[in-house]
């Protein structure tokens, strides 16, 4: 049985009933599992919208752009307990940024390869066949979060090339 969740609430009230889960894959949810979710559930997937290894924490594709990196990332890892950007690398997908474009534009391109990532992680979750990266990430610093003036400026830019340092 495949559930969508919407939200925290809901996904907490579609899992209560259930005793247990095999997978779950969570993508943009901005929310922490909690670990009587985390312990219900068999295997849990985050996609994180950017590299762990340097855009871990909030605002990860601002801060990818306002670091003038090349790529911007998504990063499918596994969460094993309460820990942030934490777990085993599933896989990682990198995309160049466009500083030409607006921050819309890469984010809504950064995101149309969700559904592919999905697929992915399930074919693999049904082969049996998941596999991690070893990749230490001790050494890879949480991002502080930006100001709201600072993500304004940069959602409402016409194009990033004053973020590009290369």
């Amino acid at each position: 049985q495949l559930m969508l969740a919407e939200s925290a609430e809901d996904l907490h009230s579609k899992l209560k009933p259930l005793d247990s889960a095999d997978l779950c894959i969570v993508a943009s949810f901005g929310l922490l599992l909690k670990s009587e979710f985390i312990r219900k559930t068999d295997l849990i997937v985050n996609i994180h919208p950017g590299s762990l290894m340097n855009s871990r924490g909030r605002h990860p594709l601002p801060f990818a752009i306002k670091k003038g990196l090349p790529f911007m990332s998504l990063t499918a890892h596994l969460i094993e307990d309460e820990k942030i950007d934490n777990g085993p690398v599933v896989a990682e997908w990198n995309i160049p940024i466009d500083y030409s474009g607006t921050y819309e534009e890469n984010d809504r391109r950064l995101r149309s390869i969700l559904p592919f990532i999905t697929a992915y992680i399930l074919k693999q979750y049904i082969n049996n066949n998941i596999y991690t990266a070893s990749i230490d990430l001790s050494k890879a610093k949480y991002n502080l979060r930006l100001t709201a003036d600072e993500l304004g400026e940069m959602m409402q830019a016409k194009d990033l090339k004053k973020y590009n340092i290369t």
